[in-house]
């Protein structure tokens, strides 16, 4: 038992130590670092053709004003409103929960739902009142999290950082369905649908049409066809207008009712290094066109750097 332990703070001792050297390197051999580790071959920056290669060629080289407005939670909710497209509405924005709890009103949402504006995967769910004392570790963790453009992902390391409250679309017991659509250069070539109330977890990717796909990602078992829902069009169209900024950004939409709402916008799929089915990784590859350098997103140099007008 006591070898065992001794294994385990040695694994545990070498993965900090790994963390903290990834955090030295500069941002490209960072990626290289994650990409070997993940996807087990190496990372083309140089001529990237896989999707999860481009991804990772954006968080090293793409410092464009669209990446970081979509990193900005609060911010992407303004755009989808000037594009036409339904947000949950915003309840309160601030730094310190218990400023929430004072301002909170019975005519306030019941069902609420808290996030940080500057990061992506955290949500707390909440009823009534909300209990700022058991919410403090949480949103202090948050504060205190460094940001993730630590890891590669810039767009974040600009966003607001502040913490903000939205209405519940549904009730606890009424699952939710989100639409994970696929953008590039304004045109929706992909849909995603990941069902979270079956165990375990399935997904299902759709082509153009809602043609069902046989692709399977991060581990995740195949879900069933189902029929194309009756808002996919508008979803569709909405998904289109929100994406025309850019030549690659996912846009998350739930269809409420048989209204489109918007979910985020995402730059940064899984990080790129989610496994993708090879098929997929390729085919989503083929269909983002990266900018140019004059869009805004330069590659490394060569070489002397030459004086005077060119």
């Amino acid at each position: 038992m006591r070898g065992l332990l001794r294994r385990g703070a040695s694994r545990c001792g070498l993965m900090g130590a790994y963390r903290r050297l990834l955090k030295t390197l500069p941002p490209s051999s960072q990626r290289r670092w994650l990409y070997l580790r993940h996807h087990r071959r190496p990372l083309r920056l140089q001529h990237p053709v896989r999707f999860t290669e481009k991804v990772n060629w954006r968080m090293v080289y793409d410092r464009r004003e669209v990446i970081s407005l979509a990193c900005d939670k609060l911010s992407s909710k303004e755009y989808a409103v000037a594009h036409g497209v339904r947000v949950p509405q915003t309840l309160w924005v601030g730094t310190d929960v218990a400023e929430f709890a004072s301002s909170w009103t019975p005519e306030m949402c019941s069902e609420w739902v808290l996030k940080p504006n500057f990061s992506s995967g955290h949500i707390v769910f909440g009823s009534g009142r909300p209990d700022a004392e058991a919410l403090a570790g949480t949103v202090g963790h948050w504060m205190g999290e460094k940001s993730r453009a630590t890891i590669g992902e810039w767009g974040y390391g600009s966003a607001r950082r502040v913490i903000f409250a939205e209405e519940r679309l549904s009730p606890p017991d009424v699952p939710i369905q989100d639409y994970k659509f696929f953008v590039f250069q304004g045109r929706v070539l992909f849909c995603r649908t990941v069902h979270a109330t079956v165990k375990p977890r399935r997904t299902r990717w759709y082509g153009e049409g809602w043609v069902p796909l046989d692709y399977r990602d991060g581990g995740y078992e195949l879900a069933d066809p189902v029929p194309m829902p009756d808002t996919y069009a508008d979803m569709e169209a909405a998904a289109q207008r929100l994406g025309a900024a850019y030549d690659f950004v996912r846009v998350d939409l739930y269809d409420m009712d048989g209204q489109v709402v918007f979910g985020e916008l995402t730059v940064y799929h899984t990080g790129g290094l989610q496994r993708l089915d090879r098929h997929l990784d390729l085919e989503l590859g083929h269909a983002w066109s990266l900018p140019s350098v004059r869009a805004g997103s330069p590659r490394p140099r060569r070489g002397r750097r030459r004086r005077g007008p060119r």
